[in-house]
């Protein structure tokens, strides 16, 4: 949701419910617990953060086991902040054994269930992970300055002041964030140079960076770059979920050239996908140097540049340049590839 005057807004998402119990993880304010209740509003909606309830069933499991029973067998149910208490998972999977239950279990943090003895369910419910709103879902409502700016965290969105909701939040879920920051690990391909191993942090959201480094306002052209990169990285991982658009992510640079570098790297088999991205309007020479770089790659497909600018263009080497705009409706169609 997100504010519209005095109401709040009700973005339709893009993600769909698979057909068996399911792991539904994103960081908070994203719009978990409102995408369950429109895909599921039926079915019972267990809430861990409701303190007596969870209580009771810390003291005493068996209550939860109870409830499960009462219900008709192939029954849905929501468990939401599911991470709060993981040994509620060894009565899931017995009911969906016993009763054929189907499960949707949210919650903030992936890695909070992978501690010792956490019953995962053996590949019994599938992993599905929320990110904020892309500009498909946003539609014309879309603003790429304002993204970078704030952010698209439904949550952001929908605050009277934006400002004070971003400080309220990263104060909130600053350890949890920081720990929720996904790394890119570095491709290995063993070209003639010696690639550079190190990973690369990203956040799930540009309004959380600048939130936790005390920006607010406009855009400084100093920030666009990082900001519009990190943007970039989400955006891939969001459809690389819903559609499959890649088997595995990395960035590449080789370790001889700090200069050099492609952002992200897409492995779909044995093919490859190079993308670099640069927040200037105007493209240089030098702005093209990784993706000319990389064509060494055997299985290198596609080289994109994608840039804030409006006119399309392909050089004599076979790089295409590419506006965002260009990049948002090919990962909308699912035509990132050639």
């Amino acid at each position: 949701m997100v504010a519209t005057g005095s109401e709040p807004r009700l973005y339709p998402r893009i993600y769909t419910a698979p057909g068996q119990s399911f792991f539904l993880f994103g960081p908070r304010g994203v719009g978990k617990s409102t995408w369950a209740a429109q895909q599921f509003p039926n079915a019972p909606r267990i809430d861990l953060l409701d303190e007596a309830l969870y209580q009771s069933y810390l003291i005493d499991p068996d209550i939860f086991a109870g409830e499960l029973r009462a219900l008709a067998d192939h029954s849905w149910v929501v468990v939401d902040e599911i991470q709060r208490l993981p040994s509620l998972l060894n009565q899931v999977h017995r009911f969906i054994e016993e009763k054929r239950h189907r499960f949707v279990l949210l919650g903030s943090s992936a890695r909070k269930l992978k501690t010792s003895g956490t019953n995962l369910l053996a590949g019994r419910a599938l992993r599905r992970t929320m990110y904020p709103l892309v500009p498909e879902e946003l539609r014309e409502d879309f603003s790429l300055e304002a993204v970078l700016q704030h952010g698209s965290l439904p949550v952001i969105l929908q605050a009277h002041s934006k400002k004070e909701a971003l400080r309220a939040y990263v104060e909130l879920y600053l350890k949890e964030e920081i720990k929720a920051a996904f790394r890119l690990p570095a491709f290995e391909g063993r070209l003639r140079v010696r690639e550079r191993r190190h990973p690369k942090l990203y956040w799930v959201d540009p309004g959380i960076v600048r939130a936790l480094k005390k920006h607010s306002g406009m855009l400084a052209a100093e920030e666009k770059g990082a900001l519009l990169e990190g943007w970039v990285a989400t955006l891939l991982r969001t459809y690389g979920e819903l559609q499959e658009v890649f088997d595995e992510l990395y960035y590449w640079a080789p370790a001889e050239s700090r200069q050099t570098e492609v952002d992200f790297l897409l492995q779909r088999g044995r093919q490859y996908l190079a993308i670099e991205v640069k927040s200037n309007p105007r493209i240089s020479p030098e702005a093209l140097s990784g993706l000319k770089a990389i064509s060494d790659l055997k299985g290198v497909t596609r080289r994109i540049l994608v840039y804030p600018g409006k006119r399309e263009m392909k050089t004599t080497e076979g790089i295409e340049v590419w506006p965002v705009e260009r990049l948002l409706r090919a990962l909308a169609a699912n035509k990132l590839w050639p």
